[in-house]
């Protein structure tokens, strides 16, 4: 994730909120009381000016509707809410998929005795190829464009391999998705061994699954 500095995050907030420096500094006037140059601002976003006053970044947090730490840059999260904002920091998830979590935690616990998204979340999560799964997306992501021809011996966990050339980065990202895909099937084979042998997990397995997509629509839309 590239870290924006202060300038470009107080610049994308106005940018976000569809306000132009003007309009931003007659709000502060209005709202607040407080008194912010055009020049000035323009100066705070183009991270020319970096005498900040601290009543500036009190007042646009307000009028942006996130936090004073967000536009500092000591946090990623821009959320006001001060035990989201630490849960956010400390394992790194934004705060969307941190509500996404918290919205299946909260299914669970109503719709299931046990098996619900958060168990399987946990499942996943406590197995041996979700992570490796998570590594190789983000190599997909990363994939070089480098036309340049090299071979990668790939071994799996039985000792087969294969073969490939890579000349494009088309061929380097077939490689992945062919490794995302060999690793997701033997994820979700370990997965159903591991509910299987669960008694109360298989119980619930196939229930009210259309109650969670309704769920995950309406988080989709907010």
């Amino acid at each position: 994730m590239i870290k924006l500095t202060i300038g470009e995050r107080l610049k994308d907030e106005r940018v976000n909120n569809n306000l132009t420096i003007q309009q931003v500094c007659d709000k502060l006037k209005e709202k607040y009381n407080f008194k912010l140059s055009v020049g000035k601002l323009n100066e705070m976003e183009s991270d020319e000016d970096k005498d900040f006053g601290y009543r500036a970044f009190v007042y646009l947090s307000k009028l942006y509707k996130v936090s004073t730490d967000y536009l500092l840059g000591r946090t990623e999260a821009k959320t006001t809410d001060v035990f989201e904002r630490e849960m956010c920091d400390y394992t790194g998830l934004s705060e969307k998929s941190l509500r996404k979590i918290f919205s299946m935690n909260m299914a669970s616990k109503t719709l299931f005795k046990s098996g619900g998204p958060i168990d399987v979340l946990n499942y996943l999560l406590e197995g041996n190829y979700f992570h490796n799964i998570i590594i190789a997306l983000s190599s997909l992501a990363e994939a070089s464009d480098d036309a340049v021809a090299r071979e990668i011996h790939y071994e799996d966990d039985e000792e087969n391999y294969e073969d490939w050339k890579i000349r494009t980065a088309d061929d380097e990202s077939n490689l992945i998705r062919y490794r995302i895909s060999e690793l997701t099937t033997r994820m979700l084979d370990e997965f159903d061994r591991r509910s299987e042998n669960n008694t109360e997990f298989r119980k619930n397995k196939y229930g009210s699954s259309s109650v969670i997509t309704d769920e995950y629509e309406k988080d989709e839309n907010v």
